[in-house]
């Protein structure tokens, strides 16, 4: 339901395989949910895409975020698999450790944080160029 936006969700990036949006009762700070957009009954079954998303969300964890590590789980919900991004900041975490539950506030702040920013195009004027032929002043007529 969240890759179909029936639920609201904060999302942080997807690609053409899965969807990557932050957990409403996270483990810690960042943690962040990867859902494949087919379903998929068994980790095995998990397409690469979705955990070089994972990687690359890791990565922007530990750099925006400040964490020393972020901890890549598989975890299996209502017979689909999904990839958790654990965010570890001093102490190690697991996905039975103690949830907390946030504000949305809270979330667009991490969000934004970890989104990609939009890439500003620049966009080129032409200048005119003369017609090939040059312009030809004719005296002006009266009937």
């Amino acid at each position: 339901m969240i890759v179909d936006k029936d639920i609201p969700s904060v999302q942080i990036a997807e690609n053409r395989h899965s969807i990557a949006v932050l957990d409403i009762a996270p483990i810690s700070k960042g943690h962040t949910i990867i859902i494949p957009k087919k379903p998929v009954k068994s980790a095995k079954q998990i397409p690469t895409q979705c955990f070089s998303l994972a990687k690359k969300i890791s990565k922007k964890i530990t750099s925006k975020l400040l964490a020393k590590s972020a901890e890549i789980q598989t975890e299996t919900k209502f017979n689909e698999s999904i990839i958790n991004i654990i965010p570890i900041y001093n102490i190690p975490l697991s996905l039975n450790s103690p949830r907390s539950k946030t504000e949305t506030e809270e979330l667009d702040k991490v969000a934004y944080l970890l989104r990609d920013k939009p890439k500003i195009q620049k966009i080129k004027i032409k200048s005119k160029k003369s017609s090939e032929y040059p312009l030809v002043k004719i005296k002006r007529r009266i009937p």
